[in-house]
């Protein structure tokens, strides 16, 4: 899974990981708002050592029903 600047992932636990910010535009490194850091296949290292990311965070999408009410 590619990690992208600007979007926010789901670990192994769960959790959500991000917004992803690149801290230095020449290192392919992506760093969530808590300075954990992941690279290009989602494996973390640094403070988050030993969580990978395995989906896209995004929004729940509300049903036609919820949105009616």
């Amino acid at each position: 899974m590619r990690v992208e600047a600007g979007r926010s992932y789901v670990d192994t636990i769960g959790a959500k990981v991000g917004p992803m910010m690149s801290p230095d535009p020449n290192v392919f490194i992506e760093v969530d708002a808590d300075g954990r850091s992941w690279d290009e296949e989602g494996r973390g290292y640094g403070r988050a050592s030993g969580f990978d990311l395995v989906a896209e965070w995004t929004l729940p999408v509300a049903s036609k029903s919820e949105a009616s009410e």
